[in-house]
């Protein structure tokens, strides 16, 4: 499938808000600029994420289905295999880096609890239950980021079978998402809001219906100010009424993707440098939150506050780069030909993939 450079440009807006949030996070309380980041709920952008990757997804099905002939087990069993080396063999050489970290600065690498939990994708219930008090906390600003993670894995396990849901049942299943995740408290931390269906449902029922035809186009500016305004909503909704904010998101990004897919990619540098960001956001997304924590604790009472958080940006752009050349873009080639591979022996080999002979 080739780029969509409307969608890169939404996907350079997500991560950015997500590395501005943790840099406030962890920034907060040393500089003025980085607890105005704090301020507004950017975290969002993984919710921006989720309806991405409902929309992509739904296509990646459709299309490994179709190269197999229509055969949904041999499409499905292409598309886990595609997913999971893309995903996992970048997340797993991040969370080795991270324990490496830990080894050589002598703290505990705690294997057993939330680098297991990143590597076996169930991260998002770990640090739900660790959040709440349940279990220890190893280092939250190191590899807390992987429980969004989780959630796309797990999405990835059910996508074949939503995708095969007919159009009506599609959509009674994402307004049914809609409306039980609205009506259901969802405090930080805690296990619900952890878990956050309904990005990827409407992206899905975006990608299986198209864009709305009387939706008019979305320029990229406006796209950004409709972030903005959500990331500020969210934040007050978490007061008391956290899973509306959280739905309203979704719904609001949903229009966001269908606006921006009918207007195209915009021109322009900012636009250019916003897709170049996009189409790195994997890597960006992996990396961010440790090397952000290790810049800051590496210069903390070292240097001026607004010195570490330039160098912190300048060494999440830097180390992005060099994961993208170094893993991601290898398992991303790596995971085109194992899918091709697969669907190759499941069509020409054995009627209902039979991974015999």
């Amino acid at each position: 499938m080739r780029r969509n450079g409307a969608i890169d440009e939404l996907r350079g807006l997500a991560v950015l808000a997500v590395v501005c949030s943790h840099v406030g996070l962890v920034y907060g309380l040393d500089s003025p600029l980085a607890f105005g980041l704090a301020a507004p709920a950017l975290g969002v952008g993984v919710d921006l994420f989720f309806v991405l990757s409902g929309y992509v997804i739904w296509q990646n099905v459709a299309a490994m289905r179709a190269k197999a002939g229509g055969d949904a087990v041999a499409g499905a069993l292409a598309f886990w295999l595609r997913r999971f080396s893309r995903v996992a063999l970048p997340a797993w050489a991040t969370l080795a880096a991270i324990g490496v970290l830990r080894l050589w600065s002598g703290r505990d690498p705690g294997w057993s609890s939330d680098l297991v939990a990143g590597a076996g994708f169930y991260a998002n219930f770990y640090w739900a239950g660790c959040w709440a008090g349940k279990a220890p906390c190893p280092d939250a600003l190191m590899a807390s980021h992987f429980w969004s993670l989780a959630l796309e894995a797990q999405f990835y396990a059910l996508a074949p079978l939503l995708a095969g849901l007919g159009r009506r049942e599609g959509l009674c299943l994402c307004a049914l998402g809609l409306a039980l995740g609205a009506v259901m408290p969802r405090p930080v931390g805690s296990l619900l809001w952890s878990v956050r269906p309904e990005g990827f449902l409407i992206g899905m029922a975006l990608a299986q219906h198209g864009p709305p035809l009387r939706l008019p186009g979305l320029g990229l500016g406006q796209a950004v100010y409709w972030f903005v305004v959500v990331a500020i909503l969210v934040r007050i909704a978490e007061l008391g009424f956290s899973g509306f904010g959280f739905a309203s998101a979704a719904i609001v990004f949903g229009v966001i993707l269908a606006a921006r897919l009918k207007q195209g990619a915009a021109p322009g540098w900012a636009a250019a440098g916003l897709r170049k960001v996009g189409e790195a956001s994997f890597s960006c997304y992996l990396v961010h939150l440790p090397v952000v924590t290790v810049v800051h604790a590496a210069l903390a009472g070292r240097s001026p506050a607004e010195a570490s958080l330039a160098l912190a940006f300048f060494a999440v752009a830097a180390v992005t780069l060099a994961w993208e050349r170094a893993i991601v873009e290898p398992a991303a080639a790596m995971s085109r030909r194992w899918s091709e591979g697969i669907i190759l022996h499941c069509k020409y080999v054995v009627k209902g993939c039979s991974l015999k002979g």
